[in-house]
């Protein structure tokens, strides 16, 4: 199994995106990728469909043995996620950066 990759998705993440999000990201999990990284610094907007993308996702992607985890949030998007509870459900980091560390060190302790 592969540990990760970063999917940088640019563009709004409305309803016909978010169809499209989530075979890419089902065809990376397909692929034996079971931790993803889903870099959302080139999304200016996040619809309905999009966060339940997200959502729907990061529950594929820990019942494959892995995680998703978001990053990049532009402010105003990050704040819809939070009053939304995404942190809750998936994990949420600043930057490529910051999620890739995380990735590592919870991939360490298993």
């Amino acid at each position: 199994m592969q540990t990760g990759a970063v999917l940088a998705w640019t563009g709004d993440l409305d309803a016909g995106a978010a169809g499209r999000l989530a075979e890419a990201l089902g065809d990376l999990r397909r692929s034996g990728l079971h931790h993803v990284i889903v870099d959302l610094a080139g999304v200016p907007f996040v619809g309905s469909a999009g966060f339940g993308t997200l959502v729907a996702e990061s529950g594929a992607f820990r019942e494959a043995g892995g995680d998703l985890w978001l990053c990049g949030f532009r402010p105003e998007v990050r704040g819809v996620a939070d009053l939304l509870g995404l942190p809750r459900v998936t994990r949420v980091h600043q930057d490529v950066e910051e999620a890739r560390a995380a990735l590592r060190a919870a991939t360490m302790t298993r």
